[in-house]
């Protein structure tokens, strides 16, 4: 969180404009900040996410609460102007350097970009221009780290890590023109350090060498630390680990962090390697992935998390991706992309960048960046990253969950409803992810030159067709388990009988075929998406398709083999030629070249797709009408099932909190029961004293006052805490009388029951809600397509392209076409209660026609009769708009 504010600058999503920084001579104040239009709904989502009312609160949080009140009121963040080379004075506001202004460097082209790859852990990758030109830099921007830190109640005091990587930013040169040289004060780049305390500001101008890690470790570093935390590459042997994998450090790199901690590290050419100035790999830990989601381990859907998450058709806010592929590993296969770089209209043509991700159930992966690099270079920074991916070493491999579960299918006996459910898990997800898959197929393809609306088409087709073969392994491991039960139930075993029709159905939902897709064209989807030879096996296994034939040998007089040719070049003709009479071998040639120009007709004769030229044909325009209709079809299910969504989600946070009340309620029953068994037990105990004490008071003889006196105070004593005892009983008493703990376990009881039913309701609202929302995506994504494909022209507007638009306008007809008649109608009607040039306002329309309820209704049939050049304005009418009608011919133009 403390982060956050700095990305939203360094992403110029806000910006302090001239004027919104203000100087009072001694601090700055920010008075206002401005925001990008485009970004605000994706903020707003981003703010409400994060328990923020809205935007502004999450800004006001941000500006005022860290930057105005934590930063800006350090006193030690304050660096005179006069110490500042003059070459940043462009970068300052005016005044001198405060807290503040230190902040809004990472709005300034991105001079100081603070990310936080890992909780407690922040790598500040810096312009060395401001860190040779300001005074202690590291120490001020650890500083601001700290004061932010303390806005969080976690965070007060916490000890955290902080690594300072060094670039040269290309757009800053425009706000800083001159050379920088090194000023009084100026500090060695410190790498890695661990900050327990607020660093010491030392503005001392007779510390002309700075506060290097080697002379005097930086305040809130631990000694021991300093400087002992970079290592230079030594053989090919050495690696440096992090939290899910390890590299091998390549020859001439330096590594900021301790190899043997295995949790992220930084790692950066030497200053002898020249030739790769510029370049980092830094390696960035994500949060461990969530027990319900490791089941998602396999291989296939690692893959396509990858692609869909770097190919989208939609901006996500992550890095678009311009190219994947995949490499070895040592051990594992890795996948490689390279990400755009640069704000679009703002690429400046420098710098490349490059995810490294191995296919494992870990989120953890290495950015490898070139910032300084000239796109000519991306051969040469692919060939380092692709060997640098190849070192690649998990650190702990496991065996796929769903292997781990089904293993039971080979060693006992389970029930075919059992079997069902952990075959299906083995291609649930390879199925699900079957739509992203596509469309991330199609994006990629996209993004190349001179492809078609065909080829983006085929590209997804042939992921879905390599979807199918990295499923055949599961199927395998299916059909195996269907022979391991068949011995241990028995062939003949009804159960066994239950399980390979199990089975057969799971193999059967496996294999995505051409029918079940909905496309565009799919010219090309039967033969792209035809089963392998080893799938039809698998089929062939259970039975779903008939064994193949085994193939003869090869004999020129065998009508076996005259028929198999036949039925190979023309499957129409299968029926016709499937049993050839022996007499007609001799003709069989002829027949099968026959056979071939009528193929080659039926070819010629296909229907070629529809390929749109232009708006302006009608054709287009239709096409496009009934995609945008079947868009809107979707639209009454999909508020339904989503208001339905959210309706359901209410009734469980309600019985959720009545639950969770109604718990409350039953612990504090029983602790009040509780008290007052302890409150009786006192009580007795407290009589049987006061019984033995007027016991003692009796036997003691008449002149024996000192016993008697001392008693009586103790039967004093006790008569006060009886009295105690007894008032809290009462209250207690009291409060119990509105309730009891079996009472309260018994609603307990029935909430649970209601929120079991709740929460089973909600599960299937959300999923009917996921299956009608994916229908109509898949429904806009066609009208997007197809609207893509239309070649663009300066005689149609933008919009025309635009998919929302033409549902928008699609919705408008289909509308218009059931109101234009009613409005007609009611213009018709009114038109006959007056005359020509007579005098009306939408008053007398209201009065004289029933069906004229509004004044918008009203208005609407004025607009009717503009529509036919029919009205005119006129003077008003005690201060109400008057009409008069010119004609009537609207009424023989008009259809009854």
């Amino acid at each position: 969180m403390v982060t956050s504010f700095f990305h939203l600058l360094s992403d110029y999503c806000v910006c302090f404009d001239d004027g919104m920084i203000t100087w009072d001579g001694h601090h700055h104040a920010a008075t206002g900040l401005h925001v990008d239009n485009e970004k605000v709904p994706e903020l707003t989502e981003f703010a409400t996410q994060g328990g923020f009312d809205d935007l502004n609160d999450y800004l006001n949080c941000f500006v005022d609460g860290f930057l105005n009140n934590l930063v800006e009121a350090d006193e030690d963040l304050i660096v005179p102007r006069s110490a500042i080379h003059e070459a940043l004075y462009p970068m300052l506001r005016e005044g001198d350097l405060t807290g503040l202004v230190l902040a809004d460097f990472c709005g300034c082209n991105k001079a100081l970009v603070i990310d936080n790859p890992a909780p407690d852990a922040y790598c500040v990758m810096y312009d060395t221009r401001i860190a040779r030109g300001i005074p202690q830099f590291f120490n001020l921007v650890t500083r601001m780290l700290w004061d932010m830190r303390q806005g969080l109640r976690s965070q007060q005091g916490a000890s955290f890590k902080v690594t300072f990587v060094s670039a040269k930013n290309v757009d800053l040169s425009m706000l800083v023109v001159d050379d920088v040289t090194d000023v009084v004060g100026v500090q060695e780049k410190p790498g890695t350090k661990m900050v327990y305390s607020a660093p010491a500001i030392q503005l001392d101008t007779s510390a002309s060498d700075g506060c290097g890690a080697a002379s005097a470790p930086a305040g809130g570093e631990r000694p021991g630390n300093a400087g002992g935390n970079r290592k230079v590459a030594a053989s090919e042997g050495d690696r440096v680990w992090g939290n899910a994998f390890s590299v091998a450090l390549p020859d001439g790199w330096i590594v900021d962090s301790d190899p043997s901690q295995k949790d992220t590290f930084v790692l950066s050419p030497a200053s002898s390697n020249r030739h790769m100035e510029g370049a980092q790999v830094l390696y960035s830990w994500r949060p461990e992935t969530p027990e319900e989601m490791r089941i998602m381990d396999q291989l296939e859907v690692r893959r396509a998390v990858i692609r869909t998450t770097h190919f989208p058709p939609i901006n996500n806010m992550v890095p678009r991706g311009l190219e994947y592929h995949e490499v070895q590993g040592d051990g594992c296969i890795v996948a490689v992309v390279q990400v755009g770089v640069g704000l679009p209209g703002m690429d400046t043509g420098i710098g490349l960048e490059f995810y490294v991700n191995p296919l494992y159930r870990d989120n953890d992966c290495m950015r490898v960046t070139f910032y300084s690099w000239d796109r000519n270079r991306v051969d040469e920074a692919r060939t380092f990253v692709d060997g640098l991916a190849s070192t690649v070493r998990l650190n702990k491999v496991e065996p796929l969950s769903w292997d781990i579960a089904f293993k039971k299918c080979f060693e006992t006996k389970v029930e075919p409803e059992e079997f069902r459910e952990l075959a299906f898990q083995g291609v649930s997800l390879l199925i699900s992810i079957r739509q992203g898959v596509y469309t991330s197929a199609v994006y990629e393809t996209s993004l190349l030159d001179g492809n078609t609306a065909l080829d983006r088409e085929n590209a997804g087709l042939k992921a879905l067709a390599q979807l199918n073969a990295d499923s055949e392994r599961y199927l395998d491991r299916i059909l195996d388990a269907v022979d391991a039960q068949e011995r241990l139930y028995g062939k003949e075993s009804s159960v066994d009988q239950d399980i390979r029709s199990a089975a057969a159905n799971v193999i059967d939902v496996a294999l995505l075929r051409a029918s079940n897709c909905d496309l565009e064209d799919g010219r090309n989807a039967e033969a792209i998406l035809a089963p392998s030879e080893h799938m039809r096996e698998i089929r062939a296994r259970i039975g779903l398709d008939p064994a193949p034939a085994p193939v003869a040998p090869e004999k020129k007089a065998a009508p076996e083999s005259k028929a198999s040719e036949k039925k190979d070049a023309a499957p129409a003709k299968e029926k016709k030629v499937a049993e050839p009479a022996k007499d007609e071998k001799a003709a069989a040639p002829e027949k099968k070249n026959d056979v071939v120009i009528e193929k080659k007709k039926a070819e010629d004769e296909k229907p070629q797709p529809f390929q749109p030229k232009s708006w302006a044909e009608d054709e287009t325009r239709d096409r496009v009408y009934a995609l945008a209709d079947r868009c809107n079809e979707m639209r009454g299910d999909y508020f339904d099932a989503k208001a339905n969504k959210a309706r359901r989600q209410r009734e469980l946070d309600s019985i959720v909190d009545d639950l969770n009340e109604a718990i409350s309620k039953h612990d504090l029953y029983r602790s009040l029961e509780r008290e007052r068994e302890k409150l009786t037990c006192l009580r007795s105990d407290l009589d049987d004293e006061v019984a033995k004490y007027e016991k003692e008071l009796q036997s003691f003889g008449l002149f024996d006052i000192s016993n008697k006196r001392k008693t009586k105070k103790k039967l004093s004593e006790l008569a006060e805490r009886i009295k105690d005892v007894d008032s809290s009983f009462k209250k207690i008493e009291g409060k119990l009388s509105k309730g009891s703990s079996e009472l309260a376990k018994a609603k307990v009881d029935e909430l649970r029951q209601q929120e079991s039913d709740a929460r089973l309701a909600f599960k299937e609202a959300e999923a009917n809600f996921e299956q009608i929302e994916a229908e109509r995506d898949e429904r806009w994504a066609k009208l997007e397509a197809f609207c893509a494909s239309v070649p663009k022209s300066d005689r149609f507007d933008e919009c025309h392209w635009n998919a929302d638009w033409q549902v928008r306008q699609a919705y408008d007809r289909k509308r218009k076409a059931k109101t234009d008649p009613e409005n007609k109608r009611l213009a018709k009607q009114f038109a006959q209660t007056i005359d020509v040039g007579e005098v009306f306002t939408l008053y007398d329309m209201m009065d004289a026609v029933d069906g004229i309820d509004t004044f918008s209704k009203a208005g609407v049939v004025c607009y009717m009769y503009d529509r036919t050049h029919s009205l005119k304005k006129v003077a008003p009418i005690n201060n109400r708009t008057a009409y008069v009608l010119t004609d009537k011919r609207f009424m023989d133009i008009w259809d009854d």
